[in-house]
């Protein structure tokens, strides 16, 4: 016969017995398990998946993907990884036309579209558009995140009119999964490299007429409202030289090129003002200039290195002494073109189609 005090619950010391739902209070709530999934590199989360059904349902919710998205942008890590396409054939190649939240667009040789995920493995082919084979290689892109819409949005550019003019501009929305023909911006410029997406917009240098002795403008097209527009660049000694964008952080940044001698670097502090282009440094160089000509890529290490990629070259300027260093990499018969992107759960396949393009 057990004790009285036992049976009320209480054991032989006065304690009382928990109940099964004080007990799982002891186990953490699931507001901490997600905050501890949330700090998670995307391969085990992939992993994680397979734990149980509750678990499954999280790691794949909209909201969990965001938040995982905004700890794993504001991670300060080094960007030395590598990764290798799921989509390769050794008969085409593919270049790099953009990087946000974790996808990257590809276009190939024969200039199919691509959304990739890196860090899941998982990607899609865009849906084909109607190619004119005579102007195949006068395509230029851009790829970007419209955050009113919550919608990643590639822009394609038929660059092939007379006098530079832009002739056809196309836009892909992947929660539409469809192209359509968007305005043209004012004709008689030429749009130059890949866009670059900085506060909800895609940038372009342009330039007048048929060379550049008219002079560099920045283009812009916001992706919400899908306005052109126009950003006004620096004062700088070099107005003639090859003018080059990029996005530093969340900072939209240029490269002017004097071909024979350096290059500046600059930054606009707040986006939309002139007066708040700021000169970083000055790279003196007494390489070839004309691998400089066609420098593509540039990005800043949280140790404050600067890299550029150009050709099939990269060089790291260190500001602090002001050396420059090669590191080794393969040699290509091909121009390289990287980017910078960070570890995200984005699926690159919208809601409303079978998800059929996997690992």
């Amino acid at each position: 016969m057990l004790p009285t005090e036992e049976l009320n619950g209480e054991n032989s010391e006065g304690k009382q017995e928990k109940s099964e739902s004080e007990e799982q209070e002891i186990l953490p709530c699931f507001d901490l398990v997600t905050e501890i999934l949330s700090r998670l590199p995307v391969k085990s989360l992939m992993r994680f998946r397979s734990v149980s059904k509750s678990w499954l349902a999280l790691i794949c919710s909209p909201k969990f993907i965001k938040s995982h998205l905004s700890l794993s942008a504001n991670n300060n890590k080094d960007y030395t990884n590598h990764r290798d396409y799921p989509m390769k054939n050794t008969s085409i190649s593919f270049s790099i036309k953009g990087s946000v939240n974790g996808l990257i667009c590809l276009v190939n040789g024969t200039k199919n579209l691509f959304l990739w995920n890196p860090s899941t493995r998982k990607y899609k082919k865009l849906p084909d558009f109607k190619i004119n084979p005579k102007n195949i290689d006068d395509f230029i892109y851009g790829f970007g995140y419209d955050e009113i819409h919550d919608d990643y949005k590639v822009v394609r550019i038929n660059n092939s009119g007379h006098l530079h003019d832009i002739h056809d501009v196309d836009m892909y929305s992947l929660k539409n999964d469809s192209w359509r023909r968007i305005d043209c911006p004012q004709s008689g410029v030429r749009l130059i490299s890949s866009g670059k997406f900085v506060n909800g917009k895609l940038h372009w240098a342009s330039s007048a007429g048929l060379g550049f002795e008219r002079g560099w403008s920045i283009a812009s097209f916001d992706l919400a409202d899908e306005k052109w527009g126009k950003v006004e660049r620096p004062c700088y000694r070099d107005q003639d030289g090859i003018l080059m964008l990029g996005a530093l952080g969340s900072n939209l940044s240029m490269i002017c090129k004097n071909p024979s001698t350096h290059v500046d670097i600059w930054f606009m502090k707040e986006y939309g003002d002139k007066e708040s282009w700021i000169k970083m440094f000055t790279i003196n160089y007494t390489l070839d200039p004309m691998g400089y000509l066609f420098s593509q890529s540039f990005y800043l290490s949280k140790r404050g290195e600067f890299l550029l990629v150009f050709e099939s070259t990269f060089m790291i300027y260190n500001p602090k002494d002001n050396s420059l260093r090669f590191p080794k990499c393969p040699r290509f018969g091909c121009a390289l073109s990287a980017e910078i992107y960070i570890e995200s759960l984005v699926c690159p396949i919208s809601q409303n189609e079978p998800r059929t393009q996997q690992e």
